[in-house]
């Protein structure tokens, strides 16, 4: 409660179950801290929905998952944020990846687990892409947000059949899509610094927008190595100021990290300390340094450019980051 000893930054309260064997839900919630009015003390209210969906699970290879959930791009993303690497996650992730939203996905691994899939429908474009814009509708008609869109991803350990080391063999690689349409007005992506600075403004768009992802994931004994690059692009249909197509908006996100558990156990998803810290040691000690930028500009680089959000040529700007612990 006291800000200047603790800063909160995520409170949910959550429930998760199995109905049969066949079947497994989950529903979370986030807490938001509220002062209200006339009082002196915060109070904890409900926020925003966050995972809130059903499983199908009888089948390795075949499944079904319906409900709000992250869609299928994004390795970082998509990784617990209790299991991530470092306290946040890049620019990239936060503002390109779509995120959550409400739909239906079918998803599952083949090939004894060397191959996994995944791909749905969505009513939206994600949390990351809600628009906070006016938008040009004619009197009587409904706000349109982007969508219904449609996700897939493809993980492959593509050097498990091969002859190489056996450390290679766990190595994943991964590529997705996504591809949405996008009305009318100033909803395009956009850029934000970590301390929430916009570094590149909203432009004009309508049409469709496309997401494109690299993932590549392998942690050797006790060592770990993660990157992802990601674009996105969005039409700028009749969107200038006489009513004619402008080049596409790209906006270009990756990261590469590296991580070393210097107390010598195994990176997987369940680290075990050998020498526990209330048993006389000193517990599990990882070390690890990641690079992410995040960029946006025009498709065409022709002329001047300009900041205005119906310029051909936008002025391109780039955010890069650094984070070690």
């Amino acid at each position: 409660r006291d800000e200047e000893e603790f800063d909160i930054r995520t409170v949910r309260i959550g429930l998760k179950g199995n109905l049969t064997e066949h079947f497994d839900w989950e529903i979370e919630r986030e807490i938001d801290e509220v002062l209200e009015v006339g009082a002196l003390e915060p109070a904890w209210k409900f926020g925003q929905w966050k995972d809130v969906f059903a499983n199908w699970t009888t089948f390795d290879a075949f499944s079904i998952k319906g409900g709000r959930f992250k869609m299928p791009f994004g390795l970082e993303q998509n990784t617990g944020v209790s299991d991530l690497d470092f306290a946040y996650r890049t620019l990239g992730s936060n503002k390109i990846a779509p995120g959550r939203d409400r739909g239906v996905m079918i998803y599952g691994d083949v090939f004894g687990g060397a191959l996994a899939y995944e791909g749905g429908v969505f009513d939206d474009d994600g949390d990351n892409a809600e628009f906070s814009e006016e938008q040009f509708v004619l009197e009587g008609e409904d706000l349109q947000d982007a969508g219904p869109s449609v996700a897939v991803r493809i993980i492959a350990e593509i050097f498990r059949g091969l002859p190489v080391p056996d450390r290679l063999k766990g190595a994943e690689f991964g590529i997705a899509y996504t591809q949405s349409d996008v009305p009318e007005g100033l909803n395009s992506l956009f850029g934000e610094d970590p301390w929430g600075f916009d570094f590149f403004e909203r432009v004009y768009v309508k049409g469709r927008r496309q997401r494109t992802g690299l993932q590549f994931d392998w942690s050797p004994q006790s060592l770990g190595f993660r990157a992802e690059w990601m674009q996105s692009r969005e039409e700028r249909l009749n969107q200038n100021l006489r009513n004619e197509d402008l080049s596409d908006y790209i906006g270009t996100a990756w990261y590469a990290s590296a991580t070393w558990l210097v107390t010598g156990e195994d990176k997987d998803s369940d680290v075990t300390p050998e020498d526990p810290l209330f048993q006389g040691g000193i517990g599990a000690v990882e070390i690890g340094a990641r690079y992410d930028q995040l960029s946006f500009k025009s498709a065409s680089t022709e002329g001047t450019a300009f900041r205005n959000p119906r310029s051909e040529h936008l002025l391109p700007n780039t955010v890069k980051q650094v984070t070690f612990g």
